[in-house]
């Protein structure tokens, strides 16, 4: 092949030392690769002063947000709210929310990673409000470690919070 020439490969390729690499290859440095799995929800439906015991217990769902878009399969079970992860790898966790004005307390929407294996709950991302706050909205994220089947949902962890249109939790591998 000539310096301006390319050349296209499709499929899984074995390269030296047996790391497999599943996706359309082009000779001259372009790699295409299938849709990473991504989701991301917005609030919708019922959204304010959602509590700790929020579709029973507390985990957010179809009933509180529309979804954007999910791509690279169904990992994101919109009834149940979780998130069940196909592969395992680093994930990008991106949680916004709004508070409620709680002045009872605390108010927190948590998303939490439960392992598949060992079954431990871990809290990935913490949104906290302090009792009667006049803060209105904020963000947190992390990147999350998840092995095969470990799951995420985002709940309400204590106290009440808005998940409105201008809120979102979207997960990218």
């Amino acid at each position: 092949i000539g310096t301006n020439a390319t050349s296209t490969t499709t499929g899984s390729i074995i390269t030296p030392g047996g790391i497999g690499v599943a996706a359309d290859v082009y000779v001259g440095g372009q790699v295409t690769t299938p849709n990473r799995i991504a989701f991301r929800v917005y609030g919708a439906n019922t959204t304010n002063n959602l509590s700790t015991t929020q579709n029973g217990n507390g985990t957010l769902n179809y009933n509180n947000w529309a979804l954007d878009y999910q791509q690279g399969g169904s990992a994101l079970n919109q009834t149940t709210g979780i998130f069940t992860a196909p592969v395992a790898g680093l994930y990008q966790i991106c949680v916004n929310g709004r508070n409620s004005g709680y002045v009872g307390g605390i108010s927190q929407m948590n998303c939490v990673k439960t392992t598949a294996i060992g079954n431990t709950a871990t809290i990935m991302t913490m949104l906290e409000f302090a009792a009667n706050s006049s803060m209105n909205h904020a963000g947190v994220s992390t990147v999350a470690k998840l092995a095969i089947n470990d799951t995420l949902q985002l709940k309400i962890g204590s106290g009440q919070v808005t998940f409105d249109t201008n809120d979102s939790w979207s997960v990218t591998y």
